[in-house]
């Protein structure tokens, strides 16, 4: 699918839903799909000719489709159908393994190959200067015309969280439990440091890192993004934890407390980035309303509010004590 295409496809939606859908993102997790796809390979196509090359230019048309989009929506539409128009990016909060200055360096170069590459384009209109100064020619270029489009194009910003990573300078060591992504901001990655400490709450085994609770480093990136963006509205669009490898028993699936905490905590963190660091949250949406098909993994990871019996031709759902919590909360 090339722009015209994506086009063709977002003018369709306006024409038919626009009456009603008052909120629209049009692309999710640009900075997921594209590493996840070319470095990683682990999403479709699964394939990559150049790794993080092919990652850069992927990215970079789909910043360019999402500013035509947004251009259609706002010359087209927005005025009679009063809506708002954004996207949602993917972001981890980093902290330096040591404090060595060589370490919050690293951390610095993972913002910028992480929120940067991404978000100061539609702010901008522009990658970061660090990046350029470091990929070079690897990086891709915008027009004149192609800045200016991306400038300013969103009305809000959609921000998924889960957790925060431990970073070190890139250094020929073996990887504390995950590999680093996008070598080129040479940079190392690591749930655990060199004494296993796991960076965040465990709420599960060390191997999974959807097992960790890290809501201070919500409110840390909602600080970066509000110092770096300004009062753009934010809102929440995915945030939540799986559940664990050791549940066994669907009695202890529906009694979650581990994710009744995780909520806790995080809207905690959420109350004093908006009372306390002024930042603009609209809305919180939590991952997920039931158990759902994730990703390349299928049915197996549970992250739901409801639990889903997938056996069960109805589908029947029944909530869990997160559900019956997050509801409680919502009423009072």
């Amino acid at each position: 699918m090339n722009r015209q295409h994506f086009l063709v496809f977002v003018d369709a939606c306006f024409t038919l839903f626009g009456d009603r859908v008052k909120h629209w993102i049009t692309i999710n997790e640009i900075h997921m799909g594209t590493v996840v796809c070319c470095e990683l390979e682990m999403f479709p196509p699964g394939n990559s000719v150049k790794g993080m090359s092919d990652s850069y230019v992927v990215a970079h048309n789909l910043l360019l489709a999402h500013a035509a989009a947004v251009k259609l929506y706002r010359t087209k539409y927005q005025v009679n159908q009063q809506g708002s128009i954004g996207m949602v990016a993917d972001v981890q909060w980093y902290e330096p393994l040591s404090d060595i200055q060589e370490d919050r360096d690293a951390v610095l170069r993972c913002i910028e190959f992480n929120m940067g590459w991404i978000l100061d384009p539609v702010f901008f209109g522009d990658y970061p200067t660090m990046m350029r100064e470091i990929l070079g020619e690897k990086l891709p270029k915008f027009t004149k015309e192609q800045s200016e489009d991306l400038k300013g194009s969103m009305d809000f910003l959609g921000l998924n969280y889960y957790f925060a990573l431990w970073v070190t300078k890139a250094a020929k060591i073996k990887p504390l439990g995950m590999h680093t992504w996008l070598p080129e901001s040479q940079t190392n990655l690591f749930w655990v440091n060199a004494d296993g400490k796991l960076l965040g709450e465990a709420e599960g085994p060390y191997e999974s890192a959807m097992f960790r609770s890290c809501p201070w480093g919500l409110r840390k990136v909602l600080a970066s993004l509000s110092s770096r963006y300004g009062n753009i509205p934010i809102y929440i669009t995915e945030n939540g934890i799986k559940d664990s490898v050791i549940v066994r028993t669907l009695d202890e699936r529906l009694n979650d407390q581990w994710r009744v905490k995780f909520l806790q905590d995080h809207i905690q963190a959420l109350s004093e980035s908006i009372r306390e660091d002024k930042v603009n949250v609209k809305g919180y949406f939590h991952w997920s309303f039931t158990d759902t098909w994730e990703w390349f993994s299928g049915y197996a990871p549970h992250f739901g509010l409801y639990y889903i019996d997938f056996e069960d031709p109805q589908l029947h759902r029944t909530p869990k004590a997160s559900a019956r919590w997050f509801a409680s909360f919502l009423k009072s």
